[in-house]
């Protein structure tokens, strides 16, 4: 074989490795966008505050519930984004965030960085939901998913407060619910929701290994 042969056939691996490795990194970029744009199920929140609910609404203004699995990456973004929109209306709404917690675990498998976020955030009521029985009540499955209802206990927004999975920044969810507070109205009363399930089927994704 020829020192040309061998350099040509050289090169051509090269060219052939390298053109794999490059649509691998192009499938997997692919396959993170997918991810991040994919929302989660939204459920069919009830339209008027469940009153078996531990939680107590506000009579004189809105009521915000974020409910939360702790060892879900997205949802650190959305407690920052709740902690940015309650900057600018505060006053105007009391806020729950509800932390899922199976039944066999302890308090502290909820102590995750997303609960030391949450409780720092001034007039937040913390809330440890066991085995999701506030989830079921107010037909929720994802965690992120934010529901606003009225001083009368009837739902306004549904939906997440990120624009994608795990990214801050300004998004139609917490546009929405400020437009809310501020006039009374929104165009976009529900939105996707990004955040992993609080169950995979019918069981908690903390059992998973």
């Amino acid at each position: 074989m020829s020192k040309e042969t061998k350099v040509e056939r050289k090169n051509s691996s090269i060219y052939f490795f390298g053109t794999v490795w490059l649509m691998i990194v192009f499938i997997g970029i692919g396959i993170l966008i997918q991810y991040e744009n994919r929302p989660g199920n939204a459920g069919n929140p009830p339209k008027k505050w469940p009153i078996k609910s531990i939680m107590i609404p506000a009579m004189n203004t809105s009521t915000l519930v974020l409910f939360v699995h702790p060892h879900c990456p997205c949802t650190s973004a959305t407690v920052g984004e709740l902690e940015l929109l309650l900057t600018q209306c505060r006053k105007k709404i009391k806020t729950y965030i509800v932390f899922f917690k199976p039944e066999e675990f302890t308090n502290e498998w909820i102590k995750t960085n997303i609960w030391k976020n949450a409780s720092s955030i001034s007039g937040v009521k913390l809330i440890v939901d066991e085995n999701g029985n506030e989830a079921n009540l107010f037909k929720v499955s994802t965690s992120g998913q934010t529901l606003l209802y009225s001083n009368q206990g009837k739902l306004l927004f549904n939906g997440g407060i990120t624009g994608s999975r795990g990214h801050s920044g300004d998004n139609a969810g917490r546009n929405s619910i400020l437009s809310l507070l501020k006039d009374g109205k929104t165009n976009k009363p529900k939105t996707f929701v990004f955040g992993c399930s609080l169950y995979k089927g019918s069981t908690p994704i903390a059992k998973r290994k």
